[in-house]
């Protein structure tokens, strides 16, 4: 991510939390692991608790938020709309 962000012509946009900060990627609407995780959790538990293990029907955290990097924004110029904005979540 180091080196995207270092040599990018355009401002690299991210999808998951992990991959927002200053020499990463700029942000965006992102997921995060913790809720993906959580949602695994869930379905291991409800599968165990039934003891149904044929199909397993694909599911995912569907919340998202809009997170960014303060030092990627600034390196790029970028301003957000006040209604991103306030709805953000920030890292350096």
């Amino acid at each position: 991510m180091e080196w995207t962000s270092e040599n990018a012509p355009i401002p690299p946009f991210g999808f998951w939390d992990f991959s927002v900060g200053a020499n990463k990627t700029i942000g965006g609407y992102v997921l995060f692991g913790k809720t993906q995780g959580k949602k695994a959790g869930e379905i291991a538990l409800k599968r165990l608790t039934e003891n149904k293990f044929k199909t397993i029907v694909p599911f995912y955290g569907k919340t998202g938020r809009f997170y960014f990097s303060k030092s990627q924004l600034k390196k790029w110029g970028i301003s957000l709309t006040k209604k991103i904005e306030s709805e953000s979540v920030y890292t350096e």
